[in-house]
């Protein structure tokens, strides 16, 4: 039988992969809390759009 303390383990991944990972979930989770807390106000596909429905509504009111 083989000695299990004569196997050798496969090398880690290199420093920059662990590196690139720690600073992409870092990035992530500060994304996450910024959503949640609603830092930069709101954001999404209503955002101009109502704005835009409500300028119009209002000039074409003016109009009559």
């Amino acid at each position: 039988m083989s000695d299990p303390s004569s196997r050798t383990t496969p090398p880690g991944a290199p420093r920059w992969v662990k590196w690139t990972l720690v600073i992409i979930g870092v990035l992530v989770v500060l994304f996450v809390v910024a959503q949640i807390a609603g830092v930069g106000g709101e954001h999404g596909p209503g955002r101009h759009g109502a704005e835009f429905v409500l300028t119009t509504a209002a000039h074409e009111g003016s109009w009559r």
